[in-house]
């Protein structure tokens, strides 16, 4: 009876780690593409593109288990496809995790995808200065709003950089 308590539980740790792990991974694979665009090297685009949607596919996949990262995975693979220049699919995702972020009241990742729409609306190179309507600023000023009522002073001092 204790035994498969224990195995129950180290199942359960198990998932929290993998849903970490890969995560991470998917963080870590958008940042080699974005550097890999910025680089425009078309080779190391392809290369880093392909991993990077292998490990964003994981970690969604792996978010419809474990809902702590769901509006994260979601958001992630909003920037993932505006990074590759596909900006309909972008805000596809984007509204996925605002939707779900607001289903599970997952204020912080919310906050954050908020933050990282504003961010790219107000790119110099951005065709489309909008989504749901609402600008940019808009979205920072959404994010800050959240920021300031959890009391969030580091992704506050992220947001006053971009302005």
């Amino acid at each position: 009876m204790q035994i498969n308590q224990l195995v129950s539980k180290q199942e359960i740790m198990a998932a929290t780690f993998q849903a970490t792990y890969l995560v991470g991974e998917f963080l870590t694979d958008l940042y080699l593409l974005e550097i890999a665009v910025h680089s425009k090297n078309p080779s190391d685009v392809l290369i880093q593109r392909k991993k990077t949607y292998q490990s964003g596919n994981l970690a969604v996949k792996n978010s419809g288990k474990y809902a702590l990262f769901r509006t994260e995975c979601f958001g992630l693979m909003g920037l993932y496809y505006w990074i590759i220049g596909k900006r309909k699919r972008a805000f596809r995702w984007w509204n996925k995790a605002i939707t779900e972020g607001e289903r599970l009241d997952a204020k912080v990742d919310l906050a954050r995808t908020f933050m990282e729409i504003g961010k790219r609306l107000l790119e110099p190179n951005a065709k489309t200065k909008k989504l749901n309507g609402i600008d940019g600023k808009g979205y920072l000023e959404k994010a800050r709003i959240l920021f300031e009522k959890m009391g969030l002073q580091q992704d506050l001092y992220e947001l006053d950089k971009l302005n």
